[in-house]
């Protein structure tokens, strides 16, 4: 929520009002738990569902009553929803992660498949915007996602697709790590 200029338009809420105007405003949206992972409860709503706000109301209630992350849905997620692992800032590497036939979830732990990739300019600009907020609040481990050039998560409890990248660039992301951690040490 730190960056709206570099994200889809997105609510973070347990509030049902809130988040069924913003369903209505954005017609299609990706609704996910605020402390999910690998794909957990992650769905795409429309804004004519039927019975939208039951369905909130028992999403919510399912998540511990913890608030929803919810997003406008990006239509080029079929191309694959980036996995940058950073680390104090910079790029270590990236990942691919491109979901199956008929899912709108790429995470690895939801049969999402990994492929090599490249960073865009797009994404070192989005990395670079972050770079000193992630610093000051001493996220010096992070895994970004970027989907159609837009940045949807910074996943700081444990960013996944190392083992993705090391495998595909022939790279070892764990060795940088670890020596960032020795050179912080000193």
């Amino acid at each position: 929520m730190n960056f709206p200029e570099l994200t889809p338009p997105t609510l973070i809420s347990s509030n049902i009002e809130a988040i069924i105007k913003f369903i209505k405003k954005n017609k299609e949206v990706i609704i996910k738990p605020a402390y999910g992972n690998g794909g957990l409860g992650i769905q795409k709503i429309s804004h004519n569902k039927i019975n939208l706000s039951t369905f909130l109301k028992n999403y919510i209630k399912k998540f511990s009553n913890c608030p929803v992350i919810i997003q406008r849905f990006l239509k080029n997620f079929k191309k694959g929803d980036k996995r940058i692992i950073l680390i104090n800032g910079d790029i270590a590497g990236a990942v691919l992660r491109v979901p199956r036939t008929n899912s709108i979830k790429a995470n690895f732990h939801a049969g999402g498949r990994a492929v090599k990739t490249n960073i865009t300019d797009k994404d070192k600009y989005i990395c670079k915007k972050i770079k000193s907020f992630l610093v000051k609040k001493k996220l010096f481990f992070v895994g970004i996602d970027v989907i159609d050039g837009y940045l949807t998560e910074i996943n700081i409890t444990s960013p996944t697709g190392i083992q993705e990248i090391n495998r595909l660039n022939k790279s070892k992301i764990e060795k940088d790590i670890i020596d960032f951690v020795l050179r912080s040490l000193k």
